[in-house]
């Protein structure tokens, strides 16, 4: 076979090899978890990008089964054996000599000698979920010896392994860039689409102030940008895309971008060791506000307030100052973990710009700005702020609406006057990052602590009394706003509460979800959030279920659930004595695991479950 019919072959197989250099590490060092020496498929990569954090080591498909063997990467010892319920579930952690670590998580159950170490530990502290640190000498494994199976344990959506190598500071590092052969990757990234936002109040977007998105077409592997774009002043860019790997419709995340404006790169990330105290940040390295309405998850080729992630190079922060009259080249460079690069380029100023559609809303906060839109071009606007009324003429008239933009910095609106309604936005307070700020209300307070926040946060926030269902609602209108550490809420009702059986629960879409709280002597009930939606306080009266599946001398199978706060806790015992009955959380699935398999079950058998509000539920029976 000729040299150039097997080139395509040796690309696709040794793309992922390129990346030694980056992590002091020799080819071959890592022996891959799953079914190693076979081709492999991921479900998600490092760095991925998450809901409210980044993905912090691969996700390797098990074919959607469990009870595949998972290997051992390299010589070391078990430095850590955790069992919860949600999280990681299952993990077992090995210690490497060159001082890294890899975990092994969400498996089904672990090889022999570390299930007998970790149900003694179990027995001991009755208590089914454990953290557990093993000595140097306990567990020592060699590269390639099985020390477990894979499962679909805590907070896993499907069976899987999730994969990880932590340098020696126990940073997380990419997988993909040690180069393991059973992962094939010679498919680049795909950009879906570009958005750009006004940076300050006077910056626009084809003559308008705000953030509005572009669709990017593939054309014969090209991306173009279809519409014509103007911008000028302070503008931010953003981006949706997403990579892709043989053999599998998955999609993952991208660890490095390039924008360049004229040819001069202006902003650069590249995603290679992630620390696990600002997994959280990835709400600011993305655009929140556009997730959290049902949109994409735009990737910020700028670096926002609050944004503390190492990971960036960039000049002005990301930041570009359009000239209206000149015209420019907007290029990005998307580059996959195995070298896959996919370019994109549009031109600048060139074009006449095509008017947006309308707002869906008749006001809209961007940044530290309030836009207020209206169909009348002729008139002004009354703002109410600071005790006082400011009439204000149009910024700027574009596709026949008026906008008018308030700084928030020089007070919080009131009301605006919109000619056929007054519109209330309902800011009760400005809440500035790294300082400790309060909140009072007659009917809630908050206590901000200092690392709570990336931005400044307009705080909004409105008391209402539903009397069809008697329910109070406490409604913060800040679902969009990216939160980082808890915020302590008080909630001051006037309704009287039961303290035993009533608690704060979410209003969602779906029903309420349980959040909890705790009740002083004042009536007042304190919980913990990162989250400002709508709460409310119901009561839950009614207890746990229990359905037996099967009790007999050799196994015990139940489900317990419950329908409004969930369970808390269970317990089990036989002939007064404590057993550990594993908990499948996701599906209230509780099974028999014995100190010794070998004794049969026989005697009084009791099972007690309770749930967040203190109801009981009992089961019990003799097992003959």
């Amino acid at each position: 076979m000729k040299l150039s019919r097997l080139l395509p072959f040796f690309l696709l197989v040794f793309n992922c090899f390129i990346a030694f250099g980056q992590y002091d590490v020799a080819p071959g060092y890592y022996l891959f978890p799953i079914r190693p020496g076979e081709i492999n498929y991921l479900s998600g990569n490092m760095g991925e990008l998450r809901g409210t954090h980044f993905h912090g080591g691969i996700d390797i498909k098990t074919s959607g089964v469990t009870g595949l063997k998972v290997h051992a990467s390299a010589d070391g010892y078990v430095s850590r054996v955790k069992v919860t319920l949600g999280g990681y579930g299952n993990a077992v952690y090995i210690q490497h000599p060159n001082g890294t670590t890899t975990v092994y998580a969400h498996l089904k159950e672990f090889s022999d000698p570390i299930h007998r170490y970790v149900l003694k530990h179990q027995y001991e502290k009755k208590s089914f979920t454990v953290d557990l640190y093993p000595g140097k000498n306990e567990f020592k494994v060699k590269k390639g010896d099985v020390i477990a199976l894979s499962g679909n344990s805590g907070s896993s959506r499907g069976p899987h392994l999730h994969y990880e190598i932590r340098d020696k500071n126990h940073l997380v590092m990419d997988p993909l860039k040690f180069g393991f052969p059973e992962l094939k990757d010679n498919v680049a990234p795909i950009i879906s689409k570009i958005a750009f936002i006004s940076k300050s109040p006077t910056a626009k977007i084809n003559g308008k102030v705000g953030r509005y998105e572009f669709d990017v077409k593939n054309i014969s592997g090209n991306f173009i940008l279809d519409d014509a774009v103007h911008l000028s002043g302070k503008i931010g860019i953003e981006v949706y895309a997403y990579d892709k790997m043989n053999g599998t419709r998955n999609t993952y995340g991208i660890p490095d971008v390039d924008l360049k404006i004229n040819g001069e790169t202006i902003f650069q990330q590249e995603i290679r060791k992630i620390p696990y105290g600002k997994m959280r940040d990835i709400m600011v390295h993305t655009n929140y506000k556009v997730r959290a309405r049902g949109g994409k998850r735009f990737n910020k080729l700028y670096v926002d307030d609050g944004n503390s992630l190492p990971f960036y190079s960039s000049q002005n922060n990301g930041y570009f100052d359009f000239q209206d009259t000149l015209k420019y080249i907007v290029s990005i460079e998307l580059t996959d973990p195995c070298g896959n690069a996919t370019w994109f380029k549009t031109f600048v100023n060139s074009k006449q710009s095509k008017p947006f559609k309308k707002h869906k809303n008749d006001w809209i906060i961007n940044e530290n700005m309030m836009a207020v839109s209206v169909q009348d071009t002729s008139r002004t606007l009354d703002f109410y702020a600071n005790n006082l009324r400011y009439s204000l003429n149009p910024t700027y008239i574009a596709g026949g609406k008026a906008t008018f933009l308030w700084d928030l910095r020089n007070g919080l609106i009131d009301s605006v006057d919109m000619c056929d309604y007054t519109a209330i936005p309902n800011f009760v307070q400005a809440i500035y990052p790294n300082q400790e700020t309060s909140f009072y209300n007659h009917t809630a307070n908050l206590l901000f602590p200092k690392t709570s926040l990336f931005d400044t946060l307009y705080l909004r926030y409105d008391y209402s009394y539903d009397s069809s269902s008697n329910q109070e609602i406490f409604e913060f209108q800040n679902r969009e706003d990216a939160i980082r550490r808890f915020v302590s809420v008080t909630l001051k009702p006037s309704n009287e509460y039961n303290k035993v059986y009533d608690r704060v629960y979410a209003v969602g879409r779906k029903g309420l979800n349980y959040i909890g709280g705790e009740w002083n002597n004042d009536d007042e009930i304190t919980f913990r959030t990162r989250d400002f939606v709508k709460y409310t306080i119901a009561s839950d009266t009614v207890p746990p279920k229990i359905k037996i599946s099967k009790i007999s001398r050799d196994q015990i199978r139940v489900k317990i659930t419950d329908d409004q706060s969930g369970v808390k806790s269970y317990r089990a015992e036989l002939n007064g004595k404590w057993i550990m009955l594993r908990l499948d959380a996701k599906y209230g699935n509780l099974s028999l695991d014995p100190f010794d398999p070998n004794i049969p079950l026989q005697g009084e058998f009791i099972l007690e479950v309770e749930d967040n509000t203190g109801n009981l539920k009992y089961f019990q029976t003799k097992i003959e």
